[in-house]
């Protein structure tokens, strides 16, 4: 029986939700419908070439368990340096989440080229082992509402590493880091203090009214009071997940007075039923900043303190 005759034996109720489910998220017809995503004011006001970047990444495990980290084998690279050039990168080209989805391709820099300054390495059986990545390309996406954008890097890595017990096949490779814009940094603070604030305030109501229903004699006086609890605790239920949103010291401020927030993503792209998908491989940090005439930036927390102090 071919797919479509199954197809027409099913209520034609079914096969109009899949239709309407599926056909405009197909890239295709994404295409031909015309929709595209607003991009932010940032995307275009701030620009990362000839930024520099020193990495380190921590490969083979999936969680953020400090217990479960250290059981797990896993994989420590020195690097790569990348210098991030505002040249448009040659192809054929790895996949890139934005600039290859017709959607998201209007939010996004476009594939550029990433430079190779310094490869990652790792101490091996037989010394310092160097990885090569090839066909290094970045883009920058930020769509208008969000307070922060993404920096993907993508790479090819051409053969597959096997060490203490991790394994890593060929193939395209993926970093991503988030940032933010002065303003959007500063607004994301303020949200966070603020719903910091209010759930605070909705945990301590909660506690208080258990502690009056324990107290309360009647019967009614503690249905009252539990049912009050019981709403303090529903309103911190739908409070929005602000632990994303990184703390001072979690940031590095880059030349261009774009923040970067030192702790990343390694993924690696797979194929789903509804499109592409991501499998996470690791962490990725940055270990320091810099310019493209080699001289490394420092912290951003260092910088704000020494504005503070009225220093250079």
């Amino acid at each position: 029986m071919t797919m479509a005759a199954t197809v027409r034996q099913q209520p034609k109720w079914i096969v109009t939700l899949l239709l309407l489910f599926l056909l405009p998220h197909h890239p295709p017809v994404t295409a031909f419908l015309g929709s595209t995503t607003t991009p932010h004011s940032a995307l275009t006001e701030f620009s990362l070439a000839d930024q520099v970047l020193q990495l380190r990444l921590d490969l083979g495990w999936t969680n953020n368990d400090p217990y479960t980290r250290t059981a797990l084998p896993r994989l420590a690279l020195q690097g790569p340096t990348l210098q991030l050039r505002p040249a448009a990168a040659a192809a054929p080209l790895p996949w890139l989440p934005a600039a290859h989805d017709p959607l998201y391709q209007t939010a996004s820099t476009g594939p550029q080229t990433c430079q190779i300054l310094h490869p990652a390495s790792y101490v091996g059986w037989n010394g310092l082992e160097r990885v090569p990545l090839e066909r290094g390309c970045w883009e920058m996406i930020w769509v208008e509402g969000s307070f922060s954008g993404r920096l993907v890097c993508a790479f090819e890595l051409p053969i597959p590493i096997h060490r203490n017990g991790v394994t890593f096949d060929a193939g395209p490779l993926h970093v991503t880091f988030h940032l933010y814009s002065p303003e959007s940094w500063a607004a994301a603070q303020r949200f966070k203090e603020l719903t910091q604030q209010k759930s605070a305030h909705l945990l301590r109501e909660k506690e208080e009214e258990l502690f009056k229903m324990q107290r309360a004699s009647h019967w009614l006086a503690k249905a009252v009071h539990y049912q009050r609890a019981f709403a303090a605790f529903d309103k911190l239920l739908v409070l929005p997940v602000v632990s994303h949103i990184p703390n001072p010291d979690e940031v590095v401020e880059l030349n261009n007075g774009l923040l970067l927030v030192k702790q990343g993503k390694v993924w690696k792209k797979t194929n789903a039923l509804l499109g592409p998908s991501s499998r996470t491989l690791g962490t990725a940090v940055v270990h320091s900043v810099g310019s493209d005439n080699g001289e490394e930036e420092e912290d951003f927390d260092i910088r704000r303190h020494k504005r503070l102090l009225g220093r250079p």
